[in-house]
């Protein structure tokens, strides 16, 4: 368990004291959440521990997301932790999904250059109505705060409103996203897409392709939570 400071706090999930003050779990839960390791580094789908960091399909056909870094993958606790993020204003879970993801970045930047900007994945205006906050925005400026990356907000925008994805399949998906995003004027050539659950990759490759073509020469993203395709690996 990384800086963390232990004290008289509640863990949030064992509810047993003994946790950080301010990430609220105590180590061992700490330690056994459901961590996306021996994961692709352009795709976050797991691979084999025999196999290098990149899986076959990406080195066959490389995607437009030259990097990409999800904490854990979507499982016990972190699903229902998102879920009350997102869906029941439980924003203080924006500090400890957060600092989770700062955690891996961290540890996986050590020998790469970090993004020039965070930029976090819009949601539709009357989304945001409802809502009242994109939670993509939450982990962006915990993430900019931590690791001392500017944060630009208005760089993307979602103009039109889809259907929900997680009722689509892939190729639906993609269809679904046609024309939903535009991406106004800007001089960045290194940048990092943030959102907090990735699945079948379709909103972080469409806007990656935009990025690319507005003059982005690389393009990470960064989740909190990534839904494999492929459950485990023996």
């Amino acid at each position: 368990m990384k800086s963390l400071l232990f004290g008289l706090a509640r863990c949030y999930l064992c509810q047993n004291y003994h946790a950080d003050k301010m990430l609220g779990l105590c180590s061992l839960c700490y330690d056994d959440l459901p961590w996306a390791i021996h994961a692709c580094r352009s795709c976050s789908e797991p691979i084999p521990k025999s196999c290098t960091d990149i899986c076959g399909a990406c080195i066959q056909q490389p995607p437009p997301i030259t990097r990409m870094v999800c904490a854990t993958w979507y499982q016990f606790p972190i699903k229902e932790m998102i879920h009350q993020f997102k869906f029941n204003s439980i924003q203080s879970n924006a500090l400890l999904l957060g600092t989770l993801l700062s955690d891996k970045v961290e540890s996986g930047y050590i020998h790469d250059s970090k993004p020039q900007v965070l930029l976090a994945v819009p949601i539709a205006i009357n989304r945001l109505k409802k809502r009242g906050f994109n939670q993509a925005d939450l982990i962006a400026k915990r993430l900019g705060k931590t690791l001392d990356i500017p944060v630009y907000l208005s760089l993307i925008k979602k103009t039109k409103e889809t259907a929900i994805q997680h009722s689509l399949n892939q190729k639906e998906r993609m269809q679904n996203l046609k024309n939903a995003f535009t991406i106004n004027k800007h001089s960045w050539k290194h940048v990092a897409l943030i959102d907090d659950v990735v699945t079948t990759n379709s909103t972080m490759l469409t806007l990656a392709r935009l990025l690319r073509k507005s003059g982005v020469e690389r393009v990470d993203a960064w989740s909190i939570a990534k839904t494999p395709k492929i459950k485990d690996f023996s």
